[in-house]
């Protein structure tokens, strides 16, 4: 999902992912008919994680990636290179999902300084 999508095309595709799991789950409980509030519950969890994963993903990833027009490197202050998009997984509460972010990295090699967009500094990958 590395398209830019409008709010309608966001919505979209989250009720699309929404619907799946209710199917599931629909499917599953018309086979196990007895199953107890805790199994259904226990059933639920992890589809419910990876609807908030992919949630998150069609939130944030249908955006705009990030790419800013000029950044510096909060160490020396030269403007910093932007070297293209890379996926970053990330490990949520609710959900895990992988999230495309713009990746800037300082050309005199400043240890550390590849930046996302939300500002936090992470190791360069060189």
């Amino acid at each position: 999902m590395n398209d830019k999508m409008t709010c309608e095309e966001r919505k979209a595709a989250y009720l699309k992912e929404a619907e799946q799991l209710f199917d599931n789950m629909e499917a599953w409980y018309e086979q196990n008919p007895e199953a107890t509030l805790e199994a259904i519950e226990a059933r639920l969890r992890p589809q419910r994680r990876r609807l908030m994963g992919e949630s998150l993903k069609i939130l944030v990833n249908g955006r705009e990636e990030g790419k800013q027009e000029e950044i510096l490197c909060p160490r020396c202050g030269t403007k910093m290179r932007y070297k293209g998009t890379i996926a970053k997984t990330v490990i949520g509460v609710e959900g895990d999902t992988t999230l495309n972010r713009a990746y800037y990295s300082c050309p005199k090699q400043c240890k550390g300084t590849a930046f996302f967009p939300s500002g936090q500094e992470v190791e360069a990958a060189r």
